[in-house]
């Protein structure tokens, strides 16, 4: 998995959806959703809950989202400190 699939997972989340986060990274919106399958392919399991008309997280998507925070904090503290 790459550390910047996660990114773009957090991204999602925080602005509610892929186009914001699209928008938010200066990234096409198709590379994003295909990063969020990817990590769903890999861990096997729904992240959203896309039954609805907005993204909603699974409880998967809930512990995915914090470890993948806390991730991006060690990995950005850990360029800045270096």
């Amino acid at each position: 998995m790459d550390i910047k699939h996660m990114k773009y997972f957090v991204e999602v989340v925080k602005q509610g959806g892929m186009t914001n986060a699209s928008k938010s990274l200066y990234i096409a919106q198709p590379t994003i959703s295909k990063a969020i399958k990817d990590i769903e392919a890999e861990m096997a399991v729904p992240l959203f809950d896309r039954s609805k008309r907005s993204l909603v997280l699974t409880d998967a998507g809930k512990i995915f989202y914090e470890k993948a925070q806390q991730l991006c904090s060690i990995e950005e503290s850990t360029y800045n400190a270096v």
